[in-house]
């Protein structure tokens, strides 16, 4: 229903979106088990494919102020303004379930495994492509890539105030953390007279499988790195180690107005994750490299490198990236990083005895932690109707915009029983500057619900 809602969620679902819903119940079940649900989402605000189409295709050049206007659309106007993400995420639940009391109360656990993996890139990338040297200007040059793997297992509790027709709930965890690993790096260049200047400081964590290589590559200057030829390549098994473990939880609150209007607010991913397996850090000071271009020495060139011109040009610039970025500082140990929190608010309100549901809501991320590509809040609506209460093929949809992306459409259905459900949903972005920027691609699958 583009994005379900703080206030529509029920069942298990609800044990990851408002823990105090699992409590309500509209087919009168008092034990919800859920086998094999998965969810999977592509996409990102980087991902504009009229500018690709428009700009990027058909053999032209593009002009200066062409590019600018592009990329006022593309990023914003400010130079230093936002830094785009592309990304794709997984959420498979194993197992889940909800018992829920007679007397106003419920509770509910879960086993979740989820990855993020990102890259985010700012304007000034695409302006020195575009434009290259031929300007003076100053750009910015960020690059942020994330990567996390976790799983959870979760515990809620959900109960209900009668007189003030108020339902709480609370839903802590623990987390082992897989592997982790963010890369930052925030730099301006300046062109002024066809010589470019880097400023330039980067930051990485890493801990986990990947750590030991990948540290010792992300060094790129010592013999080991990726200037040379043995840099290594096994990074072994990212999912067969506990580099991690960490604590959260997620909180909600829904009120009931009337039997058919349901208020809710609620918090997910408060929380943190200690990284402490082969936990390392690099970490630089700000730098800066001048390059003005190749100067030719013609008895270089055939003396040490026999007349190659490409090999000299290698190494002449990588002798220069050396001089400027080799002073780094390493710090291996163990680090805290925050899970991706986000806020959500939604309203629904249900007829038919439950079979036909309109509902509404906002999300907003209030960190950039891996999984939270963008601050913007977005904004959702759906709608879903069973044409049965015991047997039926419930429909639904819904239509999401903001979050980073553009306008996202989303279809699905499912077949109910009175023992069994599954239920299917789907979701995409059918033009990619339609009301916001960027494509948004989503996955959803419970492949059995069993009710008792």
């Amino acid at each position: 229903t583009g994005g379900g809602g703080a206030a529509y969620v029920r069942d298990t679902e609800a044990l990851f979106l408002n823990p105090a819903n699992i409590r309500y119940d509209e087919r009168g079940t008092r034990v919800v088990v859920s086998l094999g649900g998965l969810q999977a989402f592509g996409g990102g605000g980087l991902l504009q494919f009229d500018h690709y189409t428009n700009n990027f295709t058909g053999g032209n050049v593009i002009a200066p102020e062409d590019v600018d206007v592009m990329l006022d659309d593309w990023f914003g106007s400010n130079r230093k303004g936002k830094v785009r993400q592309v990304g794709v995420a997984t959420d498979v639940v194993p197992f889940a379930f909800v018992f829920r009391n007679r007397n106003n109360w419920a509770a509910g656990m879960a086993v979740r495994s989820r990855t993020f993996n990102q890259l985010g890139v700012s304007r000034g990338l695409f302006e020195l492509l575009l434009e290259g040297t031929n300007q003076n200007a100053s750009l910015p040059l960020d690059i942020d890539a994330q990567s996390m793997a976790i799983t959870e297992v979760s515990f809620a509790y959900s109960h209900l105030l009668p007189r003030y027709r108020y339902t709480f709930g609370i839903a802590p965890k623990f987390i082992l953390g897989h592997h982790y690993a963010r890369g930052w790096l925030g730099s301006d260049v300046t062109i002024q007279d066809n010589t470019i200047t880097h400023n330039v400081g980067y930051v990485t964590r890493i801990a986990g499988p990947l750590a030991g290589d990948a540290a010792d590559a992300f060094t790129v200057f010592e013999d080991s790195g990726f200037l040379s030829d043995a840099a290594p390549t096994d990074f072994g098994d990212p999912t067969s180690f506990i580099a991690g473990k960490g604590f959260g939880f997620d909180l909600g609150v829904t009120h009931e107005y009337n039997n058919d209007l349901y208020f809710a607010f609620s918090l997910t991913d408060l929380g943190f994750v200690r990284w402490s397996g082969n936990a390392d850090a690099v970490v630089s000071g700000t730098q800066t490299l001048e390059f003005g271009g190749l100067d030719l020495s013609d008895d270089r060139l055939n003396d040490e490198f026999d007349g190659d011109l490409g090999a000299y040009a290698e190494d002449v610039l990588t002798e220069l990236v050396e001089d400027t970025y080799e002073t780094y500082e390493r710090m291996p140990g163990a680090f805290t990083t925050s899970l991706p929190t986000v806020m959500h608010a939604g309203v629904s309100w249900h007829k038919m005895n439950g079979r036909l549901v309109l509902n509404g809501g906002s999300s907003m991320a209030l960190n950039t932690e891996a999984g939270n590509m963008s601050r913007a809040p977005s904004l959702h609506a759906g709608l879903s109707f069973s044409p049965g209460r015991r047997y039926s093929i419930p429909l639904r949809t819904g239509v999401r915009v903001g979050g980073g992306g553009a306008m996202t459409l989303g279809f699905g259905f499912g077949i109910l029983t009175p023992v069994y459900d599954i239920n299917i949903g789907l979701a995409a972005t059918p033009k990619s500057n339609l009301i916001g920027g960027g494509a948004r691609y989503m996955l959803a699958l419970s492949v059995m619900n069993i009710r008792i």
